[in-house]
């Protein structure tokens, strides 16, 4: 923590559902599934250094259709008086005061940009870039990835916005070997920051995505059957922890050691392995397993009865 590196990244995943008693579900846009699902929305701010990454807080978001009914939000155990309603109120809330930021924007997003030079006026996002001079970008890394340095053609243009301190900027990504494929961003930065400060931000985000990956990979972040608030704060809670764990073990043990110069770093899936083998593998025992058998088909069994009931169906009989 407090590495002069350190980036505050703040993203959604969607955690999808069949039905709509689970806590501050609602049909809504998924960015999991790529469309609008029936789906629970969570908004993770994570903490990204050059050691490694991690999950520091996790929010629920609350749709309209929970605001408007609180008799619903009381029996899930969610109160609308907590209500974080967007990733954008979230991310307000978590991220310091002096900084700088940045969030995707579509090409079509209209800004008005301060004349300079041939730049000047209202228009889209796509349209200002296009009549920058060549001059105006410069090649920047993102970081590095899992393939080494990500390089990309920047360029910025300062535009107008609610903002009391520091400046507004609308800045491209451009590929190098596709100069068509550009992403823009909007960002806020303190004043006289150079373009690389904006860059490295902005191509920090997919730490975030790198993240969520892991977590549902390999610590179960979206493995829950759970309906209460209270539930799934302590689901995930108990998730981020673990993640947490693996994130701080790697760079500890993972580093270069004598005779691993051939070898890739440890990464968290392995370490995952390696740490379930060591600690829970034990030779099965056998009347242990036939005796869970029964016990798993008994609970099986209840349950597919409660399911009977509940939908109004006959009870089957077993064979």
């Amino acid at each position: 923590m407090g590495d002069p590196k350190g980036i505050l990244s703040v993203d959604e995943t969607g955690f999808l559902k069949k039905g709509t008693a689970s806590a501050r579900v609602a049909r809504q846009y998924s960015g999991t599934a790529g469309r609008v699902e029936n789906c629970q929305i969570g908004v993770f701010p994570t903490y990204a250094t050059p050691a490694g990454r991690t999950f520091l807080d996790r929010e629920l978001c609350l749709a309209k259709a929970w605001m408007d009914d609180p008799v619903r939000c009381k029996r899930a155990g969610s109160t609308a008086e907590r209500v974080m309603a967007s990733t954008q109120d979230c991310a307000a809330d978590w991220k310091p005061g002096a900084c700088t930021a940045s969030r995707p924007c579509p090409m079509n997003q209209h800004a008005i940009a301060r004349a300079r030079g041939s730049v000047g006026g209202e228009g889209r996002a796509d349209e200002h870039f296009a009549a920058l001079d060549k001059r105006a970008w410069r090649t920047r890394t993102a970081g590095t990835g899992t393939k080494g340095e990500r390089r990309y053609a920047w360029a910025r243009i300062r535009i107008n916005g609610p903002a009391e301190t520091g400046e507004r900027w609308l800045l491209a990504r451009r590929y190098l070997k596709d100069p068509m494929d550009l992403a823009h961003f909007i960002c806020h930065t303190p004043e006289n920051v150079t373009l690389i400060e904006p860059a490295r931000v902005a191509g920090a985000r997919w730490a975030i995505e790198e993240t969520f990956q892991t977590s549902k990979g390999e610590t179960g972040l979206d493995h829950y059957q759970v309906r209460q608030y209270s539930g799934w704060y302590r689901h995930i809670t108990l998730s981020m922890f673990a993640q947490a764990f693996l994130s701080v073990t790697r760079p500890k043990k993972g580093g270069p050691h004598p005779g691993t110069e051939h070898l890739v770093r440890l990464s968290l899936p392995e370490i995952r392995h390696l740490i379930t083998r060591i600690i829970w593998y034990r030779e099965p025992d056998v009347h242990h397993v036939i005796h869970c058998s029964p016990w798993r088909r008994q609970h099986q069994y209840r349950a597919q009865q409660c399911h009977y009931k509940a939908r109004g169906h006959t009870p089957q009989t077993r064979l």
